[in-house]
């Protein structure tokens, strides 16, 4: 599953992008300890494939991925050719690759960018948003791609009115099968439930807009939002099956508070992690209860910024997150927190890497562990981590990376796939 990012960064966030992966050998490093990038590869039984290219003509960018629906990989991207800004599709499998000649779901000389792509079944079923310029505004589109990767109709999901941004698929953990698409407008957000048969109408939630996953799912299938009014940080439900999320309660007060960003965990909870006064706060919500009281996981002194959050199979919290000296003075360093069930920190923050750091971090996991992903000067870095903060070493992989971070996604089962611009190209790399 991904993680949100960004908490506090208000920008449109259609510009930020995701990514992560790791490889091999365990190393054991707790407390605040740093990991020396380029550091020696341990005898593995996985590791990061070849990097392959996945266009060639015109200039491509804003990869996402996504694997599942028997053993399928979809990557879809935007891509500039002729004049035309082209949202476009290629499937394949992470052993072969992509295969096949790419799949173009809309064209036009305006803006068109942040894919989105999930899996919906097991037979292969995919569902692809996208943002384009559209009326004279910034419009949410989507379309279901069936197994045998053939579009049916473009569906306009986001309305007339005020521009939308950064569409994002929320899956829950109890149901690959259960799917649901979030977008945040200039002033509210929505989200419309996704099924083979299309995209449901899409829900209001109330409050502020929330840039990023707009909520995250438990284990029951209610979809839970977590926002902020400005003064509290509030939680608002829609259970399985309704058509409009509830009123809100509040998780805690927050006047200071940035943008706040959910996950779901393994037991079918939701974490949720924000910045107040430069402290980093996270509070979890077990399946069918109440947010726990909010934990201070990380100091005012550390202007924790481009923060992703993520939970592992063995219900491990991981928070990434770039410190800053003071505000708006960046450090190059890149932290990593493991929080408990409860949200409380297990051990210190562990430096994943001490400089350099030119984009925010991304995470996400499979089944055995999770993935931390991030550039440096032009180079893409990933690490694994499995359960218990065992970390392996960094892997660099091969292509230099223009600007922002590489996307990644987990696999179902195991691995992950890492996928950026290179060059003008998509590239990708599978880790097995």
């Amino acid at each position: 599953m991904l993680g949100g990012e960004l908490v506090g960064d208000r920008r449109d966030p259609g510009s930020l992008r995701r990514l992560a992966g790791a490889a091999g050998a365990a190393l054991a490093i707790g407390g605040s300890a740093a990991v020396a990038l380029g550091g020696p590869a341990g005898a593995a039984a996985a590791g990061w494939s070849a990097t392959r290219a996945a266009t060639a003509a015109g200039s491509s960018f804003a990869p996402a991925a996504s694997v599942g629906g028997g053993n399928r990989l979809a990557i879809a991207w935007v891509r500039q050719l002729g004049g035309q800004n082209r949202a476009e599709l290629r499937e394949g499998t992470p052993s072969k690759g992509l295969a096949g000649p790419a799949l173009v779901l809309d064209s036009s000389p305006h803006l068109l960018d942040s894919p989105a792509l999930a899996f919906l079944d097991h037979r292969g079923t995919l569902a692809v948003a996208w943002r384009r310029y559209l009326d004279r505004n910034h419009r949410i589109r989507g379309v279901i791609v069936s197994p045998a990767v053939k579009p049916g109709p473009t569906a306009a999901l986001s309305a007339g009115g005020e521009s939308a941004y950064s569409p994002t698929f929320i899956h829950s953990p109890a149901s690959f099968e259960t799917v649901a698409l979030g977008w945040s407008r200039r002033t509210f957000s929505q989200l419309a439930d996704v099924t083979s048969a299309g995209f449901a109408s899409p829900a209001r939630l109330p409050g502020a807009p929330i840039f990023g996953p707009v909520a995250a799912y438990d284990g029951a299938g209610t979809e839970v939002a977590v926002s902020s009014d400005g003064a509290q940080i509030l939680d608002t439900e829609r259970p399985a099956g309704a058509g409009d999320f509830g009123h809100s309660t509040v998780v805690a007060a927050a006047p200071e508070a940035g943008q706040p960003i959910s996950t779901s965990t393994a037991s079918g909870g939701v974490a949720a992690v924000w910045s107040d006064g430069g402290k980093l706060i996270a509070a979890v919500r077990p399946r069918g209860g109440v947010f726990s009281t909010p934990v201070e996981i990380a100091p005012a002194g550390e202007h924790a910024r481009a923060v992703a959050l993520t939970a592992d199979s063995a219900e491990e919290i991981l928070v990434a997150y770039l410190p800053s000296l003071a505000t708006g003075a960046p450090s190059g360093a890149l932290r990593l927190l493991r929080l408990g069930p409860g949200g409380a920190p297990l051990a210190g923050p562990i430096t994943l890497a001490s400089a350099s750091v030119t984009s925010p971090p991304t995470l996400a996991t499979d089944t055995s562990g999770a993935f931390v992903g991030w550039s440096a000067g032009g180079v893409v870095h990933v690490i694994r981590i499995a359960p218990g903060g065992i970390l392996g070493p960094v892997r660099t992989l091969s292509g230099r990376i223009q600007g922002g971070a590489p996307s990644l996604t987990g696999m179902p089962s195991f691995g992950a796939v890492a996928t950026w611009s290179s060059n003008g190209r998509i590239v990708y790399s599978v880790y097995r």
